[in-house]
């Protein structure tokens, strides 16, 4: 019900609502009260029948609720969100350059995440709409590996799920052995097909960080367990903020994702650069963002180099020398080459990974 405005029945200023002489005590009294009457009535309707929806605000802070919870959960989205530690978090849109719609073996899948089933063929990553789900035979793991280790401090991590079977969410010290070994987690246990949130709080101190430096977060399922995943969350503080999260913007995540992982498409991106000697050429490939220095280049399909007067060179190696800024810089094995002589790359494939697995 819509609120509505208050109108009187009579008016003062009407000489038949309320003549100016009125020999009866007791109706001259029932006009002097009749309106306090009305505005008694009105406002005691109103609050009884007042509930959030009637009052302009978010939807979100409105379905359902008291006025006193609306302001509440108000109060709470406006006091602002903390920043996912987490890159590629919302598995409702994620970034996903590979561009498979499932992963079954041990490796890289959506962008930024390590899939563990074990071994291949054991366990299986399925893209959905709106969510992604993992299955295992055995217990399958999903992590996202971080630049560097976790500072000190209170971190909160979590997730929206449901599912079936036991899982663990937390963060750890990777290790190549082991995939992650957990500094702190919450155990979990037959969510159901609800959509849930679930959070586990924890204290980083400077003992565990010396011992255990965190740089992976890390969510993992038992045997036979079967879960769909929304998104996930980690943020300091000592309280979850993921119910507050709009959804990501695919863009934004996708820059942050290119630092790691960027294919190269065939005559997608062109580089230009200069013949260095007879044998050698330096190009500039261009990038969305700066890559990490540790990147690997490989190249599927070399393509062709174009040099004044000559009818088409093609490379038979290509070196990643360094990641800059505005792109990354590669020198190509050719042959005949005139030094000085400026040049176009074009038609090459391949990709450029920094992933840290």
């Amino acid at each position: 019900m819509a609120l509505s405005k208050l109108e009187f029945t009579k008016s003062w200023k009407n000489k038949s609502d309320f003549p100016t002489y009125e020999a009866d005590e007791t109706q001259v009294r029932d006009d002097m009260q009749l309106l306090h009457d009305e505005t008694k009535t009105f406002i005691n309707n109103m609050i009884d029948s007042l509930d959030a929806a009637q009052i302009p605000m978010d939807a979100a802070d409105a379905a359902g609720g008291t006025i006193k919870s609306a302001i509440e959960s108000a109060v709470e989205r406006d006091s602002g969100v903390n920043p996912n530690i987490l890159y590629n978090w919302d598995f409702a849109n994620p970034v996903n350059q590979r561009g498979n719609t499932s992963y079954g073996a041990v490796s890289y899948c959506l962008d930024g995440w390590y899939f563990n089933p074990i071994s291949d063929d054991l366990g299986t990553l399925t893209i959905n709409d709106g969510y992604i789900s993992l299955t295992g035979v055995f217990p399958t793991t999903l992590q996202q590996i971080f630049e560097k280790a976790l500072p000190n401090g209170t971190y909160t991590i979590s997730a929206v799920l449901r599912g079936t079977g036991s899982g663990t969410i937390g963060i750890g010290k990777y290790d190549p052995a082991t995939h992650g070994t957990h500094y702190g987690s919450l155990s979990f246990e037959d969510i159901g097909s609800d959509w849930t949130l679930i959070s586990e709080t924890f204290i980083y101190d400077p003992l565990e960080t010396a011992k255990y430096p965190a740089n992976t977060a890390i969510i993992g399922f038992s045997p036979g367990a079967a879960y769909d995943i929304k998104c996930i969350k980690l943020e300091k503080g000592e309280k979850s903020t993921l119910h507050l999260e709009p959804p990501a913007r695919y863009t934004d995540e996708l820059l942050k994702c290119q630092r790691y992982y960027l294919p190269l498409a065939e005559d997608a991106i062109p580089a230009s650069g200069y013949v260095k000697s007879t044998t050698q050429a330096r190009v500039l490939i261009p990038t969305p963002v700066q890559m990490k220095t540790d990147a690997q280049l490989a190249i599927t399909n070399y393509g062709t180099v174009y040099a004044s007067g000559k009818s088409g060179i093609v490379p038979t190696a290509a070196t990643l020398v360094s990641a800059g800024a505005t792109g990354l810089c590669v020198d190509l094995t050719i042959s005949g080459g005139t030094s000085g002589d400026p040049i176009v790359w074009c038609g090459f494939a391949g990709v450029v990974c920094a992933e840290q697995m």
